[in-house]
């Protein structure tokens, strides 16, 4: 995905989700620094981004909130990454030095540490 090619199916997307969930996005779909920020933080993948979608809407319904914010998309990305602030795109200041597809993918990295094979009792 790149912002020139699929920012804009993106921000269609991602506010139809929001949307059919009953909640506004109050305009922050439409701020320009948002889709690169949001891309880079899905790892440029199509279905990450939408799946933080569906997170952030989560944890706006959770908390009762009627709009989905920032806030939102930094707790869906913690969730999903299980990462500290300054790894978090959402929250960081120097987000696009963030590997986000070793963040992201960090989980299949950890789980190639050779197992220790259980023995028969």
């Amino acid at each position: 995905m790149t912002v020139d090619s699929d920012g804009l199916s993106l921000r269609e997307s991602a506010g139809k989700l929001v949307a059919s969930a009953g909640l506004s996005h109050g305009g922050l779909f439409d701020e320009p620094a948002f889709m690169p920020l949001f891309m880079h933080a899905a790892a440029y993948r199509f279905g990450v981004a939408v799946e933080m979608v569906i997170e952030a809407i989560g944890e706006a319904l959770s908390e009762g909130h009627n709009e989905v914010n920032l806030d939102h998309f930094a707790e869906a990305y913690f969730l999903r990454a299980d990462c500290d602030e300054e790894m978090n795109p959402f929250i960081s200041d120097h987000w696009r030095g963030i590997d986000t597809t070793i963040v992201l993918d960090r989980h299949k990295v950890e789980k190639k540490e050779p197992r220790k094979r259980s023995k028969r009792k």
